[in-house]
């Protein structure tokens, strides 16, 4: 075993040591030695280079309330020598500016803005004194809050969720139905409710489960910002009932008598609906107004009620023979 490690030893030793072999080597070490002094240049020229610096909003009271997004970072363009620089990527990495909340909370309008020269004196703490600052973005951070105001409002389905042909949306479920809202008690009192993102949702045939952000009124705050939404689709059923025609408007010493004296109603409904739907929750008349101003062998029927949850009634017939007697 020891023999065979020898020999190869051996020839991998004449291999790199060959004149061949030898050259290349040096020639490697060359290739190394002028990489590492174009890096030496390259890193000694001044660049400008862009850097994302995490910022913190410090002793913020427990009363209050941010109601617009605070970001959580600034864009610095800072221009230095290359190694310098790329110190601030590695070794030396740029820490948060934390700025307290109260030292620009002070307007007592429930607003507050951290101007871009704030902003710079704290970096300046922590970078070289070689290192310039170029610009900073944005150029002032403003933020809005209040002390604790709120208000529970409904959630509402803004846009359009349209179930494929043949069905229709049976229901539409929120969870959680309604959401608190911070803001100042002015845009409080006149808010009555929040609303989706505008949804497009079309062409589908079951219950559909989707999470939903919600609008951000304008100077308030939403919590929670994303409600789960439920919309269940039903098949469309078509259904006929006999409904009773009715006269209205009749003289006391009147009566009208229609033969038939039902006419049958077809329309569309859900087919978990179906067991709801009733004769009683239709109504046909005939207008005895409407004989008078238009006199005939026959009188108009109008459906002039329905239930909520049915689409597109109508009558088998549009008249019928009647008789008026004389009570």
């Amino acid at each position: 075993m020891s023999f065979k490690i020898k020999k190869i030893y051996q020839q991998a030793r004449s291999f790199l040591f060959s004149n061949m072999n030898k050259q290349f080597l040096v020639f490697l070490f060359f290739l190394f030695l002028s990489g590492i002094f174009w890096l030496s240049m390259t890193l000694n020229e001044t660049y400008e280079q862009e850097f994302n610096i995490p910022i913190q909003l410090t002793d913020v009271p427990e009363k209050v309330v941010l109601t617009s997004d605070f970001p959580d970072s600034v864009r610095v363009l800072l221009q230095d020598k290359g190694y310098t620089l790329l110190s601030y990527r590695t070794a030396l990495k740029l820490n948060p500016v934390k700025l307290s909340f109260k030292s620009y909370a002070t307007s007592g309008n429930g607003k507050g803005v951290i101007p871009a020269s704030d902003l710079q004196k704290h970096l300046l703490r922590q970078i070289n004194s070689s290192t310039e600052i170029k610009a900073i973005k944005p150029d002032k951070i403003e933020f809005e809050y209040n002390f604790g105001h709120s208000k529970r409002v409904p959630v509402l389905l803004y846009g359009q969720v349209v179930p494929a042909d043949n069905y229709y949306l049976a229901q539409t479920v929120f969870t959680p139905d309604s959401v608190l809202v911070y803001g100042n008690k002015p845009h409080l009192d006149t808010l009555k409710a929040v609303y989706t993102v505008a949804l497009d949702v079309t062409d589908f045939e079951d219950t559909l489960n989707v999470d939903v952000r919600l609008q951000q009124p304008e100077g308030m705050k939403t919590v929670p910002r994303l409600v789960h939404a439920k919309f269940v689709a039903d098949i469309l059923t078509e259904q006929t009932l006999e409904v009773p025609i009715v006269g209205v408007n009749l003289p006391a010493n009147k009566t009208l008598r229609t033969f038939p004296n039902k006419v049958k109603v077809t329309f569309m409904v859900g087919a978990s609906k179906l067991r709801l739907i009733k004769p009683s929750q239709f109504q046909v008349v005939v207008d005895f107004n409407e004989i008078v101003k238009n006199p005939s062998d026959k009188c108009q029927l109008h459906l002039r009620s329905c239930p909520r949850i049915v689409s597109k009634p109508k009558l088998e017939t549009a008249q019928v023979d009647y008789i008026l007697e004389q009570r």
